[in-house]
C-alpha cells in the first residue's frame, strides 16, 4: 500500500483586528506495519530513551504529548542530551519526522509523563 500515513495541519491566530492562518496536509508511505500510542514516565536525570514499541526507525511522524500540567520535557536525539532540542511545554504537543535515532527525553522540574504516537 501507498499513503498509508495522512498528516493534516491547521492553524490560526487572531488578535487586534489582524489574522494570520496556515493550513496543508501530506501523505507518506509507512515502511513497517507497526503504530503506536502508549504513555511513559520521563525523568528529570539523565535523558531517556523513549519506548515506541515494536516500531523500527526511521520514524514516519512521530507526535509527542506532554500530558503534565506544569512542567516542560525537552527531546534530543542522543543520551548526551544534544541534537533536536525540541522543548515541549506543559500540556503541549510536537509533530515531526527525523532520521535521528534513537529519541531521547529529559524532563525539568519533575517527571513527567507523555504520550507517544508514531508510525
Amino acid at each position: 500500500m501507498a499513503n498509508e500515513v495522512q498528516v493534516q495541519l491547521s492553524f490560526r491566530a487572531s488578535k487586534g483586528g489582524a489574522t494570520i492562518s496556515f493550513q496543508d496536509n501530506f501523505r507518506q508511505d509507512m515502511a513497517g506495519d507497526d503504530l503506536t500510542n502508549q504513555t511513559q514516565l520521563i525523568g528529570t536525570g539523565t535523558a531517556e530513551l523513549v519506548d515506541f514499541g515494536e516500531i523500527a526507525a526511521p520514524y514516519t511522524q512521530i507526535i509527542i504529548k506532554n500530558l503534565d500540567p506544569t512542567n516542560y520535557v525537552v527531546i534530543y536525539s542522543s543520551v548526551a542530551e544534544t541534537g533536536l532540542g525540541l522543548k515541549i511545554a506543559a500540556g503541549k504537543f510536537a509533530l515531526f519526522s527525523t532520521d535521528d535515532q534513537p529519541i531521547y527525553a529529559k524532563a525539568d522540574g519533575a517527571s513527567v509523563r507523555i504520550l507517544t504516537l508514531a508510525s
